[in-house]
This record gives C-alpha cells, structure tokens and sequence, in this order.
C-alpha cells in the first residue's frame, strides 16, 4: 500500500486556490472567471502529472483534481455571464431603436 508523503504538492493547492476564485470571478465580471478557470485546470493537470509520477512521495492528489473541477466549472460560468451580458445588451440597443 502506498502512503501518501508529507509535503502536499504546491501547485495542487494553487489549482484549488484559483479554481475557487474562478467561480467568484465568473459570477462577478465573467472574464475573470474564465482567465482563472483556464489557468486553475492547467495547474490542477499538471499538478496531477507530477503527484502519479512521485509514486506517493508527494500528496494532494485531491485537491489538484478539486481545482481543475472547479476552473471548469469557473470557464463554464464565465462564458454564461458574458453571454447574457451580451445578450441584455443587444436587447437593450434592439428596444431602443424600436422607440
């Protein structure tokens, strides 16, 4: 049975960090959402890599694998509030020009 070691992987935790971020920036401004989800599922895959290849001498697997979640959960949420921004703005400019 592997254990897993002492140290938790740094860049597993930057994954989950920026993977939670993303959803508040995605809910908030739509554009942050999606630079930090990309950015949170890049670091959460290679986080991942390099844990499995560690052969249980670093731990956090979970968490990176929390974090690349979460960054595409942040992507999808930002793309949806861009594009009902988008959307209520074309609404607007199509009801004023109507009038």
């Amino acid at each position: 049975m592997i254990q897993a070691g002492g140290r938790t992987d740094g860049l597993a935790i930057a994954s989950l960090v920026l993977g939670i971020l993303s959803i508040a920036g995605g809910l908030f401004y739509g554009v942050f959402g999606i630079i930090l989800g990309a950015i949170a599922i890049v670091l959460g895959l290679v986080a991942r890599g390099r844990i499995r290849r560690a052969g249980g001498a670093v731990a956090g697997g979970g968490l990176a694998t929390a974090g690349w979640i979460l960054g595409i959960c942040g992507v999808v949420i930002g793309v949806v509030v861009i594009v009902v921004i988008v959307g209520m703005i074309a609404a607007l400019i199509s009801t004023s020009q109507t009038r």
